[in-house]
């Protein structure tokens, strides 16, 4: 069909897809989307990380460690905030003080942290620097003062366990003979000396206490022995000692002032002055 000169042609326009539009949309209204989650996120994370401690509970049996000094060992680390608060640097620090055993620490949210306190269980004086503990190791607190019923063990540098094991064995000993092991120490020499006490009554009037020294009174008055052990086979001669004991002993050993078991064959034994 031939076309009419000067006649137009008209195309047919389609419809536009709406659809179409929005599905080329999508990729940038999802990157939006993502950016402003991230955002949100990120707020929220820092608000997170940046959250303060506002709250710190001491607990645990306290005898010797106040709850405000450690309170003020662990201020410097809660600038860190509470959730990168270092809880091994701060039961490190705490571990440190004298009289702390042990520390366990736990996060409360949303701004609270509970420090529970295990103190040492001095079972034993160490001389005049500190106690040992049921595991038979030294802390050394600031102040060492003489604690009721805990016996006094000593000796060189590195010896804690060695005392420790022997008053042990020689407490075990003593005791079933209804004897107490009040003080065992070492010297620089290796020479070991125990000073024993005896559950028994005496009468004082049997001996002249007047001319005694405070020392020897203070000894009559809490039935205590000292024995000289010597260098060597410490178990040995106090199993010595309790035959000793056992035979010729019992009946005047508040008059006893010291037993030396570092014969041999026997034993010296120095009497407090009678009247």
């Amino acid at each position: 069909m031939k076309k009419h000169r000067g006649a137009i042609s008209k195309q047919v326009r389609r419809p536009s897809n709406p659809q179409l539009h929005w599905q080329r949309l999508m990729p940038g209204v999802w990157s939006v989307l993502a950016i402003g989650l991230l955002f949100v996120v990120y707020i929220g994370g820092e608000r997170i990380l940046n959250q303060e401690v506002d709250k710190v509970t001491v607990t645990g049996e306290l005898r010797h460690v106040a709850k405000n000094e450690v309170i003020a060992e662990v201020i410097p680390f809660l600038q860190k905030g509470f959730v990168r608060l270092d809880m091994g640097s701060i039961r490190e620090k705490l571990e440190t003080l004298p009289w702390v055993f042990e520390v366990r620490l736990q996060r409360e949210w949303p701004n609270s942290v509970v420090i529970e306190i295990v103190e040492q269980q001095a079972i034993a004086q160490w001389g005049d620097k500190g106690y040992l503990n049921h595991r038979g190791e030294l802390f050394t607190p600031d102040k060492v003062n003489v604690q009721k019923g805990l016996p006094v063990l000593d000796g060189p540098e590195n010896s804690t366990k060695q005392v420790m094991d022997y008053y042990r064995s020689v407490g075990d000993l003593m005791r079933e003979q209804g004897l107490a092991l009040q003080s065992l120490t070492l010297d620089k020499r290796g020479s070991w000396r125990a000073l024993l006490a005896a559950r028994f009554e005496f009468d004082a009037a049997e001996l002249d206490i007047t001319e005694l020294s405070d020392a020897e009174n203070s000894r009559i008055k809490n039935n205590s022995v000292e024995v000289v052990i010597g260098r060597d086979e410490v178990l040995e001669k106090m199993q010595r000692f309790i035959q000793v004991y056992n035979k010729a002993l019992p009946k005047n050993l508040v008059a006893v002032k010291k037993v030396d078991m570092r014969y041999s064959n026997g034993v010296a034994v120095s009497w407090h002055q009678q009247s």
